[in-house]
C-alpha cells in the first residue's frame, strides 16, 4: 500500500506543479494581449 500512496502522492504533485505553471502562463499572456491591444489602439490613433 506504501507505494500506492507514494505513486499518487506524485501523480497529484506533479498535477499541482503542472496546474501553476498553466497559470503563470495565462497571466503573462494575458498582459501581453493587453500590452497588443494597447499598442494597436495606440497606432490606429496615429494613423488618423
Amino acid at each position: 500500500m506504501g507505494y500506492l500512496f507514494a505513486a499518487m502522492a506524485v501523480a497529484w504533485g506533479t498535477l499541482f506543479l503542472y496546474l501553476a505553471y498553466l497559470g503563470q502562463r495565462q497571466a503573462q499572456l494575458s498582459r501581453e494581449l493587453t500590452l497588443l491591444q494597447q499598442a494597436t489602439r495606440d497606432s490606429a490613433k496615429k494613423e488618423e
